[in-house]
């Protein structure tokens, strides 16, 4: 029930996660991550369907966003207690990569499966349904 409520909480400004959106035109600019509820909000808004050609089409409305997979892990298990979580998701992303957007591209649906699952689990369990 404590972890539940942990993951389920914000944190403050010093522990929060950050994670970017770049567009073509306006550029890159971050975006603040405050709870995990939050953090899979972002990665549910995250599309991997986009071909290079796409990105690079002038006048393309296509954004990226990223979040580092590792840092999320760390966040999750070091901010958030959830150790569990975190060692899941370090199994899915695997080590450090040479090209971390690829690895993004890859891992962030199985990675939000598992993050999905938590959250229903701790929302499940302090509204006392299983």
């Amino acid at each position: 029930m404590e972890l539940a409520k942990k993951v389920l909480s914000k944190v403050p400004w010093q522990d929060r996660l950050v994670a970017s959106i770049a567009h073509q035109t306006t550029g890159a600019m971050t975006i603040d991550i405050y709870s995990f509820e939050e953090a899979v909000n972002f990665l549910k808004s995250c599309r991997t369907d986009y071909s290079l050609d796409e990105l690079l089409m002038r006048g393309s409305s296509a954004t990226i966003n990223y979040l580092d997979l590792n840092a999320l892990a760390s966040w999750i298990g070091d901010v958030l207690g959830d150790s569990e979580l975190s060692q899941a998701i370090r199994e899915v992303v695997g080590g450090e990569s040479e090209n971390p957007l690829l690895i993004f591209r890859e891992k962030v649906k199985p990675v939000l499966e598992l993050m999905e699952q938590r959250l229903a689990q701790c929302k499940g369990k302090l509204s006392g349904t299983p």
